[in-house]
């Protein structure tokens, strides 16, 4: 058998600790029962999704720069790519909470 240490706050162990003794078992088993359970996922999606929206963002501000230095500018293309770059940071902003 292998030792595990870990720093936890105050509040942290004093939760741990009142679940143990809900249950009749050591803080050492609630925290073996807790790991046993818990998920842990890859961050890999979340950060190529990132990568991938930043990208596409990257594009957008290109063509946006494009349009512009062109004499006949259609507002309306301009217009859209805002739009486009506006929810692009809310996904953004979303997939970073996840």
């Amino acid at each position: 058998m292998r030792t595990i240490a870990a720093k936890v706050s105050k509040e942290l162990y004093r939760k741990v600790k009142s679940i143990a003794g809900q249950n009749s078992i050591t803080v050492s088993e609630a925290i073996k029962q807790a790991i046993a359970k818990a998920r842990i996922e890859d961050p890999a999606p979340k950060e190529k999704a990132v990568r991938e929206i930043v990208r596409i963002g990257n594009n957008i501000n290109q063509i946006a720069r494009k349009v512009n230095s062109v004499r006949a500018v259609d507002i309306a293309v301009l217009i859209e790519l805002q739009a486009i770059e506006k929810e692009l940071a809310k996904l953004l902003t979303e997939i970073r909470k996840w």
